[in-house]
């Protein structure tokens, strides 16, 4: 999960999910967010907000590593 997530979403929400303040710090994403991966990595859920889907790149047995590593990395206790 980590290497997918360097590759694809680092460049936006920062190494090891530390956001730089302008987008969301994924350390603080909740339970919600993490289970509607798929949705928001894949469909493009929220490219409304500026979320671009990453369908071109990345696939299905990608997102579980994903949120693998970003609940390694979270902060809230809901999410864990």
């Amino acid at each position: 999960g980590s290497l997918l997530y360097h590759a694809h979403c680092m460049g936006c929400h920062g190494p090891q999910a530390i956001s730089g303040g302008s987008v969301v710090d994924l350390r603080d994403a909740s339970q919600e967010t993490l289970d509607a991966l798929d949705a928001i990595l894949l469909e493009g859920q929220r490219e409304p907000l500026g979320m671009p889907s990453f369908a071109d790149r990345l696939g299905a047995a990608d997102v579980p590593a994903i949120r693998a590593y970003l609940r390694s990395r979270n902060r809230r206790a809901d999410a864990n």
